[in-house]
């Protein structure tokens, strides 16, 4: 891609707008204004989770780092560590963390639910906005072009990206959908039900306050769309790549799965048992 975008480059400056020849001084002054523009753009890519847990869509984003004169991943982490390319963000101290050391660690979840708005996740969101606030505002002031992604779930980092949306209004903010929420029942039922009606004025405000919605498929797309009333040029759909499977083989190489007549058929949803070591899903997958 960044082939195709140079010959066209060449082309358009060897030959200018109206067909007429440039020379060669001006046309190394026209290349070297375009990489000082890409090398004025910034990206924070967020996810509140921690470095060794971000899954293969926010890998592919680290991808293209190259393509931007700093591009800075800022995820959880067990202690606060910054580095040019990385920051590891230690969450804000939570008083029920005592719980933990007495061995109440479930009493400990069921508080923090109740306690934090929309989840725990917040406290992450809180030490990460100071962080952020303060390297965005010399960003912009330096005259960069900054750019901030949020990945969610957690959807605490709706939290942040409206919070410095609302500080810096020529911030771009891109909120990536990884899982609609009000949409998903699994997701909107973990929130207490008190909060539930603030979440989804919560997620509507997103909506409509980022300069664009990713979501992972076009049917996620077209459910924002058509549910939620977002403008489609607000709106672009990126696949999810839970793995790199789609690289190497097409869909014509995967040979379908077929069952014998008579041969029981077990499912197991393993992302929403995992959690639940008792159920019958789980017994039925060691089996």
């Amino acid at each position: 891609m960044m082939g195709y975008f140079s010959a066209k480059i060449n082309t358009a400056t060897e030959h200018g707008i109206f067909g007429h020849r440039i020379s060669n001084n001006k046309k190394v002054s026209i290349l070297q204004r375009g990489r000082e523009r890409v090398g004025n753009k910034i990206v924070y890519i967020v996810t509140a989770h921690g470095r060794e847990a971000i899954n293969e869509r926010v890998r592919n984003f680290l991808l293209l780092r190259p393509h931007f004169s700093k591009l800075v991943l800022v995820c959880a982490g067990d202690k606060t560590c910054i580095t040019d390319e990385l920051w590891e963000i230690r969450h804000t101290t939570n008083p029920t963390g005592i719980l933990r050391k007495l061995g109440l660690g479930r009493l400990k979840g069921i508080i923090d639910r109740w306690l934090y708005f929309p989840s725990p996740q917040v406290l992450f969101v809180r030490a990460a906005y100071g962080r952020l606030k303060k390297a965005i505002a010399i960003d912009l002031m330096q005259g960069r072009e900054v750019t901030l992604v949020t990945c969610v779930p957690h959807h605490a980092l709706c939290l942040l990206g409206l919070k410095l949306k609302q500080d810096f209004s020529r911030l771009r903010w891109i909120m990536d959908w990884q899982d609609l929420w009000s949409y998903d029942t699994y997701y909107l039922h973990r929130v207490p039900w008190p909060y539930r009606n603030r979440v989804c004025r919560l997620e509507k405000r997103t909506f409509s306050s980022c300069d664009m919605n990713v979501t992972t498929n076009p049917y996620a797309k077209q459910v924002l769309e058509q549910h939620y009333q977002v403008p489609a040029g607000r709106v672009i759909s990126i696949y999810h790549p839970f793995s790199n499977d789609h690289v190497t083989h097409s869909a014509q190489e995967v040979e379908p799965y077929t069952r014998e007549p008579g041969q029981p058929l077990r499912i197991v949803f393993w992302e929403i048992c995992s959690s639940r070591p008792k159920c019958r899903g789980i017994r039925c997958w060691r089996r």
